[in-house]
């Protein structure tokens, strides 16, 4: 028996969400901010973090994930 996705088989791309929808970031360390899609793209988002916070050093920014509710369920991405 073989499991798995055969190579005609092409796994769909995430439908990136909407502008002005909220979403929400994590750090590497854990932490957890609410943010806004201010732009999106075809491939691309630009974010707000919608609470006062600290800058984000390298590290944090570089490991961070965004995540938000699409229509196939909970999505992330680096």
């Amino acid at each position: 028996m073989k499991l798995g996705r055969s190579k005609n088989e092409a796994s769909k791309p995430v439908a990136l969400p909407e502008r002005y929808d909220t979403v929400t970031l994590a750090t590497p360390s854990g932490e957890r901010m609410p943010a806004r899609v201010l732009q999106r793209t075809v491939d691309t988002l630009a974010v707000a973090i919608l609470v006062p916070m600290r800058s984000l050093s390298g590290r944090e920014l570089a490991g961070m994930v965004l995540e938000f509710e699409g229509a196939r369920g909970r999505a992330r991405l680096r």
